[in-house]
C-alpha cells in the first residue's frame, strides 16, 4: 500500500474563475503566506488584471500519494 500524505493546494481565482491550482505545500502555514501575498499584492499589474478585478487565493487540504505527483511539494 502506498504511503499517503496530506498536502495543501494553493488555489488562485480571478473574478470567480480558477486561474491556478498547481502549487502544493507541505505546511498550511507556508501555503497561507503565499495565499496572503497573492491576495494583497500591491504591485499587481493593473493592465493584466484591471483596476476592479477580484483576486482570491486560498489553501485546500488534499490527500495524495507523493510518488504520483509530477511537480514539487514546497516546504517554503
Amino acid at each position: 500500500m502506498a504511503k499517503m500524505i496530506h498536502i495543501f493546494v494553493l488555489t488562485v481565482m480571478l473574478n470567480g474563475n480558477i486561474v491556478s491550482s498547481d502549487m502544493f505545500f507541505r505546511s498550511i502555514h507556508v501555503c497561507q503566506k503565499y495565499a496572503y501575498a497573492v491576495r494583497y499584492n500591491k504591485n499587481r499589474p493593473r493592465h493584466l488584471y484591471g483596476g476592479g478585478s477580484n483576486v482570491t487565493a486560498y489553501c485546500m487540504p488534499k490527500l495524495v500519494n507523493p510518488e504520483k505527483i509530477n511537480q514539487p511539494i514546497y516546504d517554503r
